[in-house]
């Protein structure tokens, strides 16, 4: 279950990152 959750985290982590990236070049 911790793992889960830790993994769910680092994959937010990751969309925000990419998310931020297509705003910047957008």
């Amino acid at each position: 279950m911790l793992v889960f959750i830790f993994v769910k985290a680092i994959v937010k982590i990751i969309l925000n990152t990419a998310y931020s990236e297509a705003d910047t070049q957008s």
